[in-house]
């Protein structure tokens, strides 16, 4: 019997889910993973009570548990969001581990938790204005209260006064109860409950509440003398991804050589994050044990930034004489937030070296693609490091051409213009309801003739695999891709690409 990694996903959306086990195919890993009705799917929250359930059956017969503690502890993501759940229960869900510590102590338990992003999900088109007002009121109340900047005291005053006083309660009472249980993940570092922990910090800016707690969990660290042993980097929905990295990298670190397109762009912050992208990539490193080297490593680690068209030509032409020179090349396409940046990978498109690239990601903020990114390489990594079976080839093969698909295909090209006809015809592309069946068969339609120019363009060897679209949570944000039934990995992903 292959061993397997058990795993408690954030929630049900394919980055959660499906990234994961996709990856540790990569690896030759076999991940467990609970019933999908277990889980948070959108507004509805999971069943926090079932994952500790499922959690402690998985750990009589895995090696390691890898655990998303949002999930746990309030049911997902969204659930996290909100007060529902209380300080006490919150902090009694979270006490599973703790019971299987006890029962297994020499299980490995890597936890992931989050750092509340500034505001709510913006769940519908009538939400959106209040998404938009609290994300600028953490904004203020940091400028004003924290750093004394009372030059903006007017314009917190305002934005205080539009937003229902309700949404502002149990936006503080989230905040703290969230708080309160990342102190005790610290705890349970220091007791040996936890042999990893990563906080992620979701949705944020440079100026924010967040910032006080960030502050408050290193000091924290310090105290108990586990400074060294956790991160703090910008992030939320990789968590999963962040944490099988770290498992496959905590017997040997990664080594690698990190590069960026600019190194003007590595300075800036970028959207939806509160730091410079270039701390951005060394807190994911340090996260999941990758190690920076000068020269002579194998693989090479390329952030491609905010950058030049120029800079942009000169990034591909040394990403194809790298990979020419033997290199293994993962790219974390972080230029723009929400999709690829077409200028680059026309590029390496039309040069065939994709199917080559070690690993590829552009998808929503930097930090979910850094830590994406370094999650394939990390997978891809360990198959080459042996020998490769078949099965490895053909599920990076897959994978890539999935992050292709979506990142490039979906995200940067059609999703927009998509979105924009939708909202004309009167739409809520962030909750379709009974319009999502229409909306879903558009994108197919429209993501096969470009995935199948795609794939002819880029020289991958075969025939275009047939893809199906779903819409996970019914919107426009996200789509899960899968192979149509009755076609096989065989038919289309021929390791000749490689």
């Amino acid at each position: 019997m292959r061993p397997f990694l058990a795993l408690l996903p954030l929630d049900d959306r394919p980055a959660s889910l499906v990234f994961p086990r996709q990856i540790a195919q990569i690896a030759g890993l076999d991940l467990l993973l609970p019933p999908r009705t277990t889980l948070g799917h959108f507004k509805k929250p999971g069943n926090p009570a079932l994952a500790g359930e499922w959690l402690q059956k998985a750990a009589d017969h895995s090696m390691a548990l890898l655990v998303s503690t949002e999930m746990l502890v309030y049911g997902g993501l969204y659930a996290s969001r909100y007060p529902q759940i209380s300080l006490k229960t919150a902090l009694q869900n979270l006490s599973t581990l703790e019971e299987i510590h006890r029962k297994h102590p020499d299980l490995p338990i890597l936890a992931a938790g989050l750092i509340m992003r500034h505001t709510v999900s913006a769940a519908g088109a009538g939400s959106a204005r209040v998404y938009e007002a609290l994300m600028r009121y953490t904004e203020l109340k940091d400028l004003v209260e924290i750093q004394g900047k009372f030059e903006y005291n007017q314009e917190l005053s305002t934005i205080r006064n539009s937003i229902p006083p309700e949404v502002i309660f149990d936006y503080h009472e989230a905040r703290l109860r969230n708080h309160q249980v990342n102190l005790r993940l610290l705890e349970y570092l220091a007791g040996g409950a936890l042999q990893g922990l990563i906080l992620l910090q979701d949705d944020s800016r440079p100026a924010g509440l967040h910032r006080l707690e960030q502050q408050a969990l290193l000091e924290q660290g310090t105290r108990l003398g586990i400074a060294d042993r956790f991160h703090i980097c910008p992030g939320g929905d990789e968590g999963a991804l962040d944490l099988l990295a770290l498992w496959l990298n905590s017997k040997q670190p990664l080594q690698c050589e990190l590069r960026f397109t600019s190194l003007e762009g590595a300075q800036q912050i970028a959207d939806y994050e509160d730091r410079p992208i270039h701390e951005t990539v060394t807190g994911h490193f340090h996260a999941a044990n990758v190690v920076k080297v000068q020269q002579n490593a194998g693989l090479v680690f390329w952030v491609h930034t905010p950058s030049s068209i120029l800079e942009v030509e000169r990034a591909a032409a040394e990403i194809t004489h790298l990979i020419h020179a033997g290199k293994l090349v993962a790219l974390a396409d972080v230029r723009f937030p929400n999709g690829s940046d077409p200028s680059l990978l026309e590029r390496l498109c039309a040069s065939g070296l994709i199917p080559h690239l070690a690993a590829y990601a552009g998808w929503n903020t930097a930090g979910n693609s850094i830590g994406a990114a370094i999650a394939q390489a990390s997978a891809w990594w360990t198959a080459v490091s042996h020998v490769p079976t078949q099965q490895q080839l053909q599920a990076q093969l897959l994978f890539l051409w999935q992050r292709i698909v979506d990142d490039w295909g979906y995200q940067r090209v059609i999703r927009q213009p998509l979105e924009a006809r939708s909202i004309q015809e009167g739409k809520d592309v962030l909750d379709l309801g009974s319009s999502a069946p229409e909306v879903r068969k558009e994108i197919e339609i429209l993501l096969t003739r470009w995935s199948n120019q795609t794939w002819r363009g880029g020289q991958w060897k075969g025939i275009p695999p047939t893809l199906s679209i779903s819409l996970p949570w019914g919107r426009t944000f996200e789509i899960e891709l899968k192979l149509k039934k009755n076609q096989r990995y065989e038919d289309w992903f021929q390791t000749g690409n490689i």
